[in-house]
């Protein structure tokens, strides 16, 4: 546990309207050495403690801002089990955990996001997303906020509510990731532009996504666009070390599969599936950190906790296409779950 003195003590100093120089000459030390204290530059000599303690009539847990440190260190173990429940796919424990988190620790607004982004369909989802608009002083926070609420609102079927309250959320032209390069220099430009490079991948497969599921194409077609969010990637990822981006090229050939099915073609459906087989497999066997290594993407580490959370990919996978009554017909099913053990 790390004490920290230099804000209690700055507190209760000024608190009593007491100058460094009068505390110092009380502790037989110069001023110097108090202003050292506040800063956070230095500690006291632990036999000054229990006078300090006297001095300001509260007790040495007082003094040292024990309570707090206590606090924080609960609150660090309580996000680490939830990033870990998350991982591990065990939504109900985690619902449960997130809710006594947010009764002890009620101004978390940290806590708050996590706790609306599992409320999908709720009026309680779109109340923590207000509460965090209102008083919460983090920028990134406001802003997932905001787009939760217009999210939660939609779901809600108040869906000309949504739409206004989307159309304030910044265009993509001026938000901080495409603009804050300028002013960055070295190798923090380069891992800014990384980082951008890395979340409009990401982005691309969600319009591609959007485009497919609109009924719009048909199956050939919507086969030709997942294909264009597969060759991006092999465009970020010329080495093949796509980290987290496995799951989505698992997905991008799901999709293929599924369509190939639609069109009577088995046995394209067959490779495709293989495919987000062999992608959904090594998503799952990634490291908690490991590093990417093309060219467009070198600066930069994936953490899995950081990601959708999903911890065994190949077995939800799995369980989508037992469901799949196109794959029963198609007489590829025992072999099609069996590239998915």
């Amino acid at each position: 546990m790390t004490i920290n003195l230099a804000e209690p003590l700055r507190r209760l100093r000024t608190a009593r309207g007491i100058t460094q120089e009068t505390l110092a000459e009380f502790l037989g030390v110069s001023s110097q050495a108090v202003s050292k204290w506040e800063r956070g530059d230095g500690l006291p000599d632990i036999t000054m403690l229990p006078p300090l303690a006297n001095y300001f009539g509260v007790t040495l847990d007082e003094l040292m801002n024990m309570d707090e440190l206590r606090n924080r260190e609960k609150l660090a173990d309580m996000k680490k089990k939830h990033r870990e429940l998350r991982s591990a796919g065990q939504e109900e424990e985690d619902l449960v955990l997130l809710r006594e988190t947010l009764r002890q620790f009620p101004n978390d607004y940290e806590t708050m996001a996590e706790l609306a982004e599992y409320l999908p369909d709720s009026r309680e989802g779109l109340t923590l997303c207000r509460r965090i608009l209102d008083f919460c002083p983090d920028n990134d926070l406001r802003s997932y906020a905001a787009y939760q609420e217009a999210s939660l609102l939609f779901s809600l079927d108040r869906k000309d509510e949504a739409f206004e309250k989307t159309k304030k959320l910044p265009p993509l032209e001026y938000c901080r990731e495409l603009n804050i390069m300028w002013m960055l220099h070295g190798e923090e430009r380069v891992k800014q532009c990384q980082e951008t490079i890395r979340l409009l991948g990401w982005a691309f497969y969600g319009q591609i996504e959007q485009l497919a599921d609109e009924e719009v194409f048909d199956p050939e077609t919507c086969i030709a666009l997942y294909r264009k969010a597969l060759d991006l990637y092999d465009v970020l990822y010329g080495d093949g070390n796509m980290c987290y981006t496995h799951l989505r090229a698992a997905n991008c050939y799901y999709r293929m599969g599924l369509y190939a099915l639609e069109l009577g073609q088995n046995d394209r459906a067959v490779v495709y599936f293989e495919q987000a087989a062999d992608h959904a497999k090594r998503f799952d066997a990634l490291p908690e950190r490991v590093s990417f290594t093309s060219l467009l993407l070198n600066r930069l580490t994936f953490e899995r906790e950081k990601t959708c959370g999903v911890g065994t990919y190949t077995q939800e996978m799995r369980g989508w296409l037992e469901e799949k009554e196109t794959l029963r017909a198609s007489g590829w099913y025992n072999e099609v779950l069996a590239f998915f053990e």
